[in-house]
């Protein structure tokens, strides 16, 4: 009888069981089958979970199984070598930074490092390359203090407004996937490639220089779409296969895309936008939108709640799947401005605040203050 009625208990208890499992998330019915089934039985029900395969519409921006896109919640640096014969060298600002108590920076190269793959391109370039034995970006991410790095190469946006307008990139981020993997696969750090102010890039060339093909606002932004999906589409594919190569390796490697113009800053029907391509990219199957967007508000003085709630809601990417590649102030102004945007940025959802600029070759007005730095690491310790 005692034997009944234990089997009835266990029956029951299986039921109720049944229905709260079928009450269950996706992801929430997976860690049930996960702590009670096979590592076979585990894997597929992942599997079955993830985001639908290119060709479905998705709601927001896909998920590459296995990759982690959000950033630390911190501040982080900005470095250019700008017109300036003196720079100590790359990895020499990257150890400064991270001895003064910072964990990100942003690396601004306008050039291909060579030290990552030695590959032939028709010009020279020097701004990876100084009389170190070795590579200074491969010590940067092999034996620096850095966990977040981000890499700032040149863009067809820079090109048309700083070199003329010229339309190419002569950066091969997907092959750089593979170096930076091969490097770097044990370290658990993140490196994201960032993008220089993109909104320019459909206002063309400044005062009619050199060409304007394409020739308007409208066909210039429909080229930067399926240029930069054909970008995103090697990355991910380099990402995918040295993740499998690589099956324990603690590195991630992420890609952006950059909004500087929003809602009262040249925002208008005649003003096509990035946030609105990305929007467009996330709507077609066929185009591989970026991993995350990075906002731009350097030297903005609106309140920037409404353009990051108007970035949101055009571009459909969740909060964390953002974050501020550049964001400054003259320097009179950094600690005032950084005590009252930084916490802001948090709160509404940002993570990583890059700043522009640690230390300025370019118009000596936004170098970080000794008591810049101060406010910054003051912000990051009240936030831990």
């Amino acid at each position: 009888m005692k034997s009944k009625i234990a089997f009835l208990v266990a029956v029951a208890v299986i039921l109720v069981a049944f229905a709260a499992y079928g009450q269950q998330t996706c992801e929430e019915q997976c860690s049930t089958v996960c702590a009670i089934a096979s590592q076979e039985m585990c894997d597929n029900c992942i599997e079955a979970c993830t985001p639908p395969p290119r060709g479905v519409s998705p709601v927001g921006p896909r998920r590459q199984p296995g990759v982690n896109y959000v950033l630390d919640k911190t501040i982080g640096l900005t470095v250019l070598n700008y017109k300036n014969p003196q720079f100590p060298g790359w990895f020499n600002i990257g150890r400064e930074i991270s001895e003064l108590g910072f964990g990100s920076a942003q690396f601004w190269i306008t050039e291909p490092p060579y030290c990552m793959g030695h590959w032939e391109l028709p010009y020279p370039s020097n701004m990876f390359i100084t009389d170190d034995p070795g590579c200074e970006m491969e010590n940067i991410f092999t034996h620096g203090g850095l966990n977040q790095i981000f890499l700032k190469p040149s863009s067809p946006s820079w090109t048309i407004v700083e070199a003329g307008c010229p339309i190419l990139d002569t950066t091969p981020q997907a092959f750089m996937v593979y170096r930076l993997y091969e490097m770097a696969w044990w370290r658990d750090i993140t490196v994201v490639f960032t993008r220089w102010e993109q909104d320019w890039f459909p206002e063309g060339c400044p005062n009619g220089t050199q060409h304007e093909d394409p020739a308007t606002q409208e066909a210039r932004l429909e080229w930067l779409i399926q240029y930069e999906s054909r970008q995103q589409q090697q990355f991910e594919t380099a990402r995918k296969a040295m993740m499998q190569r690589y099956p324990h390796a603690k590195l991630t490697v992420l890609r952006s895309m950059t909004v500087n113009h929003f809602p009262g800053y040249n925002v208008d029907e005649d003003h096509p936008t990035v946030a609105e391509a990305i929007g467009r990219m996330v709507e077609d199957p066929d185009l591989y939108e970026p991993d995350l967007i990075g906002i731009s508000y350097w030297k903005r003085r609106m309140d920037p709640i409404p353009a990051l709630d108007w970035v949101e809601s055009v571009t459909r990417y969740p909060r964390t799947r953002m974050f501020m590649v550049e964001f400054g102030a003259r320097t009179k102004e950094q600690p005032m401005r950084y005590e009252e945007y930084i916490p802001l940025f948090w709160e509404w959802g940002i993570r990583t605040v890059l700043i522009w600029v640690y230390q300025d070759t370019w118009t000596d007005k936004y170098g970080v203050t000794p008591s810049s730095i101060e406010t910054l690491l003051n912000l990051m310790g009240d936030n831990k």
